[in-house]
């Protein structure tokens, strides 16, 4: 792997506000309390690196004002905004869409209810709080200063069609970060995003265990036939003048899959060690215990500082974190992975958009969404390419990726059997010879010795392999990439069904909702399988703890 000269960067304040029922000649009153709005707006964001200072890095924040396709922008709102810092990008985007990609939502309108409980009369108001964003009430009715709506996510999914609750507050600076700014609540998710944010360059691994039992056990490599198209350079293509985002978002993306590299090549590589270790062990000190019953006491020193660095890899490993970090970094990766594609087909973000994160990946990369600009509408005249992209780039690697894991994940646990059985064997053969030579040579063998190989050396070698297996869950990474291969592959099929000339639905209208209605999907089931595999890996892994 290259050196990477990046370290990990940290997250600027960027607030993303939608703007909703703004007239086309707003009188002084909404001017003023707007003036207010923003002011407070750009104070929140200078709070965040001064009250975060180990999680945001120090700078100007950046507040941006989504409006919807069809909002009147006023010249005197437009010059407010420009005076105040903002900067206001007409996004050309349905309500909805601009939800998505927005932190809170700014209501402007005079005829927006004060109530906490009649804010379901307000469509708009509802959707935004059911989706965990703050509501920004310019001028309530009945009140004369502007008023915050939050929402009690406690109270959401109970009954469709009973009124949403919120918390009503004054839009505060200091409210205003702590709701739109604030990183992940629960300690361990901010201690692992701090120490991420610490981590330097990306390196190369010094462990090269896993690498040599691959090797050594695991399928000859196969050139693939017709490789598929780089992603990101597929990507720019696609964008051309406006690819800028990209740029970024793969300098994110590098860097979290360098560290999740770093981190799951140590781990692997440790596990190599220690089983083989151990494995190696057992059978040298039954050999020559076997030979030689005097030569017992000698390998003892050996036995101590065999079990000395076993123990002692192992406390460096479960000290650094190594599996933890391997696993969350590589989420992150492939969280920016996804954000990649969903972008290039008009969609926002796949986990911010629907409720606030709490998991600190997905509030990191949530971050890094709104670093790289507002989500742009999709253009029809590139949807066929952008449907291209997703087939033969993104899913194509992916696809092959999977087939490749699956290959290689089967034949390293059959060959693990296999060697398992054959060393079994022959420890047993080893045994009988030894047992037929010691009566020809009583003062050579020992029956001791031999006892000891066959009874206690062949069972070893079978259970040290078999909790090599076991750590490695070989079965259940084959099963996820199985899952994940016919998942895409069945979505690469009817994407491809769809999008042929003469089908139900075909067309280039009907191919704008295709691209999205792929890319979200493709999304959601690399998602969900990435957080099943942390979930096992971390569950039989503090099972093996406790015994």
């Amino acid at each position: 792997m290259d050196e990477f000269l990046d370290t990990v960067p940290r997250p600027r304040a960027v607030i993303h506000v939608a703007l909703a029922g703004l007239t086309p000649s707003p009188d002084p009153k909404t001017l003023d309390t707007l003036a207010n709005i923003f002011a407070a707006l750009m104070e929140a964001g200078r709070l965040a690196p001064r009250r975060w200072d180990d999680i945001y890095a120090a700078g100007d924040p950046v507040v941006r004002l989504l409006a919807e396709a069809g909002t009147s922008l006023a010249a005197p709102v437009l010059d407010l905004a420009k005076a105040r810092g903002l900067s206001v990008v007409a996004t050309q985007r349905g309500e909805e869409e601009v939800l998505e990609d927005c932190d809170c939502l700014l209501l402007v309108d005079a005829g927006a209810a004060d109530d906490a409980h009649a804010v379901d009369l307000d469509p708009r108001s509802r959707r935004a709080l059911a989706r965990e964003r703050p509501v920004i009430l310019a001028l309530p009715r009945g009140g004369s200063a502007p008023l915050l709506l939050v929402p009690l996510p406690d109270e959401f999914g109970l009954d469709a069609q009973r009124p949403i609750a919120a918390s009503r507050e004054t839009p505060t600076p200091q409210i205003l970060a702590a709701l739109l700014l604030a990183p992940p609540a629960r300690h361990g998710a901010r201690t692992h995003l701090a120490a991420y944010l610490e981590e330097g360059p990306p390196r190369a691994s010094s462990r090269a265990e896993y690498d040599l039992l691959m090797r050594v056990l695991g399928p000859p490599s196969r050139r693939r036939r017709a490789p598929a198209p780089e992603p990101w350079d597929s990507a720019c293509a696609i964008l051309r003048d406006s690819a800028g985002w990209v740029t970024q978002l793969k300098r994110h993306h590098d860097i979290a899959d360098g560290h999740a590299l770093h981190y799951g090549e140590k781990w692997r590589s440790a596990l190599v060690t220690r089983s083989f270790l151990l494995l190696i062990s057992i059978v040298v000190l039954g050999l020559i215990g076997m030979l030689n019953q005097d030569l017992s006491l000698v390998t003892m020193p050996l036995q101590a500082v065999t079990a000395g660095f076993i123990f002692f890899d192992r406390w460096r490993a479960l000290r650094g974190e190594w599996q933890r970090r391997w696993l969350e970094y590589r989420v992150l990766a492939e969280r920016l992975r996804c954000l990649r594609y969903l972008r290039l087909a008009g969609v926002a973000d796949a986990e911010g958009a629907a409720k606030r994160p709490t998991d600190w990946t997905a509030w990191y990369a949530t971050r890094i969404a709104r670093l790289i600009g507002p989500c742009a509408a999709g253009d029809p005249a590139q949807a066929d390419a952008v449907l291209n992209h997703l087939l033969r780039a993104e899913m194509a690697e992916q696809i092959d990726y999977h087939r490749s894991a699956i290959r290689r994940f089967t034949a390293l646990d059959l060959r693990i059997r296999g060697t398992a059985r054959a060393l079994l064997a022959l420890t047993v053969t080893t045994g009988a010879l030894m047992f037929a030579v010691s009566f020809q040579y009583p003062h050579f063998l020992s029956w001791s010795g031999i006892a000891s190989l066959g009874l206690s050396a062949a069972p070893a070698i079978v259970t040290g392999l078999n909790a090599f297996r076991a750590e490695f869950d070989l079965m259940r990474l084959t099963e996820r990439s199985a899952r994940i291969l016919s998942g895409l592959s069945r979505l690469s099929r009817a994407a491809r069904a769809r999008s042929q000339p003469g089908a139900a639905g075909g067309g280039q209208a009907a191919t704008l909702g295709l691209d999205q209605a792929v890319a979200r999907r493709a999304a959601a089931l690399m998602l969900d399988e990435v957080a099943q595999w942390r979930f096992v890996l971390e569950a039989r892994s503090a099972r093996l703890k406790r015994r």
